[in-house]
């Protein structure tokens, strides 16, 4: 779920064995836009194409790269994407044998990687 905040405050309750409750002191969690960039890749298994749904917190500068089972580089491109929700799409995905497939998608230095199949 995306929540419409980017701070949440948390903190413990540890109750003791008497049953007397104790609070923790409350930290501030500032929640990584970057988490909710990618909003899933789909079809999953694929066939001729692969759609990666984005959710860009601005304009930015995507790498994306897919690596079969053993690690080789099969496609490497750069995406401009622009701010907000997108579909980016890779066609030509025919040309590939069926198996398992590695997607990475990084963004100012954080790697997201989902497993794909054929």
């Amino acid at each position: 779920a995306l929540l419409n905040s980017s701070k949440i405050f948390y903190r413990l309750k540890v109750v003791s064995a008497e049953g007397s409750p104790k609070y923790s002191n409350t930290i501030v969690v500032s929640l990584n836009k970057i988490a909710v960039l990618i909003n899933g890749v789909t079809p999953n298994p694929f066939r001729d194409k692969l759609n990666i749904n984005l959710n860009m917190p601005g304009d930015g500068r995507l790498m994306v790269r897919l690596k079969d089972i053993t690690g080789r580089l099969l496609l490497s491109r750069a995406v401009q994407a622009a701010k907000g929700f997108s579909t980016y799409t890779i066609n030509g995905m025919d040309k590939f044998n069926a198996g398992m497939y590695f997607l990475s998608i990084e963004f100012e230095g954080k790697l997201f990687t989902y497993k794909i199949g054929k």
